[in-house]
């Protein structure tokens, strides 16, 4: 795995996620806690997703080619494609349950919305598939589901693959009781979590989540050093609390 800063665009509201090897016209980025609330519905993420070039008829609620879904904190993820039996409108993808979306038209924008979960960003170095994912301590697992997902519906083979870990809360600041850092670590392997001095314990999100990449076949693992809850330039739920809002990231082709 290596890691990486991510890069605030200047005069904009989101900093750019890089995408090393990835195929021309692919961009990511997350927007940044000045962007305000992103979550479907709100003004502030219409606002946003306008400065990046984005118009209002690609958002979700809207009609066009930007998806978004109902985060559920689960491992399902949903294939987009024309070709695929799966597909759905994107007003149809905004009523599904759901924490992942693929597709392989460089066209669609991919949308997830977090605030201390990993946005995981993996895609095709090759061209074609790509997907987002949204990825919590309940959702751990959801990117094993989405190298499945992109192999069997776009025939891209795991070791074809770059997966790039985007910013969440690190290690140093996601205290959690003992009984849920057992079952995590019975899952997720040693790494996945760390004890502190005077018996705390803390997951690691991101070497869990490489971990399970590296399992699956991937073998190009890229992540983000920022915490959420430490940098305050981005949005924390713990750091925050419940009115913190959330942060958009997203995947696809935008003028920004």
């Amino acid at each position: 795995m290596r890691l990486f800063r991510i890069r605030p665009v200047p005069g904009a509201l989101h900093a750019a996620i890089p995408l090393p090897l990835a195929p021309v016209g692919l961009q990511a980025g997350i927007s940044l806690r000045a962007a305000g609330d992103q979550r479907a519905g709100s003004p502030a993420r219409e606002a946003f997703f306008r400065t990046l070039g984005v118009p209002a008829e690609r958002l979700v609620g809207f009609t066009g080619l930007s998806y978004a879904c109902r985060q559920v904190h689960s491992r399902r993820v949903l294939a987009l494609s024309a070709r695929s039996p799966t597909a759905r409108t994107p007003a149809e993808v905004a009523e599904l349950e759901a924490d992942g979306l693929a597709s392989d038209r460089p066209g669609d924008l991919l949308t997830v919305t977090v605030a201390d979960c990993l946005p995981i960003f993996v895609y095709d170095r090759r061209g074609g598939a790509f997907a987002l994912l949204h990825s919590g301590w309940k959702g751990t697992g959801i990117v094993t589901e989405a190298v499945r997902l992109l192999a069997e519906e776009y025939g891209t083979p795991p070791e074809q693959l770059v997966a790039v870990i985007g910013p969440g809360i690190g290690a140093c600041c996601y205290a959690v009781a003992a009984g849920r850092a057992e079952g995590f670590r019975r899952e997720f392997g040693e790494r996945a979590v760390r004890r502190q001095p005077g018996g705390r314990f803390f997951l690691d999100l991101r070497a869990a989540n490489a971990e399970l990449l590296a399992a699956a076949g991937v073998r190009e693992v890229h992540a983000a050093e920022e915490c959420t809850a430490c940098s305050s330039e981005l949005v924390s739920f713990r750091r925050d609390g419940p009115g913190c809002g959330r942060m958009a990231a997203f995947i696809g082709a935008i003028q920004a």
